[in-house]
């Protein structure tokens, strides 16, 4: 919401308090008020989580396994997370490039949320290049953000295209040869 949008249901609201008295603003009016309010907290609480998951990301990119694990609410489940990430042979994993959350969501509640995540992947023992996107949940507990223990790396979209599966040779109906 812009600054003059607010400012201006401001001064409406405190027209109405010192004109007519609190007690004689309308019910649409002060509808209007709690809907706004809603909107000003479930933007807030977007934006707490975008700037979380963004720091817990780029954590998982640069593979600070011990860091990341602490995005995680219970100690037992940071534990099983940093067992599972720095096993032997568990860092083969692919490396995390071009990190961008494409968007957040956050439930009338505000305990609750939803974000999405690109990247590039590269798997350089593969020669392979491919853009993942997923999705993972969150959820709000004593005022902070935690990352869903079973989405610790997100889940892939259902009906998602699987770059990788990309034939390597053009179809046989395209020419090839230079004229």
């Amino acid at each position: 919401m812009s600054w003059t949008k607010m400012s201006r249901r401001i001064l409406i609201v405190l027209m109405c308090g010192l004109m007519l008295g609190v007690s004689a603003c309308t019910e649409a009016q002060k509808e209007q008020a709690a809907a706004a309010a809603e909107q000003r907290k479930r933007t807030f609480a977007e934006r707490a989580l975008k700037e979380r998951a963004s720091e817990y990301w780029n954590l998982v990119r640069w593979r600070t396994w011990d860091n990341a694990a602490s995005y995680l609410e219970d100690e037992a489940e940071q534990l099983e997370y940093l067992r599972g990430h720095t096993d032997v042979g568990a860092d083969e994993s692919p490396t995390i490039q071009d990190l961008e959350v494409q968007y957040v969501f956050v439930g009338a509640g505000q305990e609750e949320g939803e974000i999405r995540i690109t990247w590039t992947e590269v798997v350089a023992a593969e020669g392979r290049v491919a853009d993942q996107t997923v999705t993972q949940r969150w959820y709000k507990h004593h005022g902070k953000w935690w990352v869903d223990p079973n989405e610790t790396l997100g889940r892939k979209e259902v009906g998602q295209l699987d770059e990788s599966a990309a034939p390597e040779e053009p179809p046989a109906d395209i020419p090839t040869e230079t004229p």
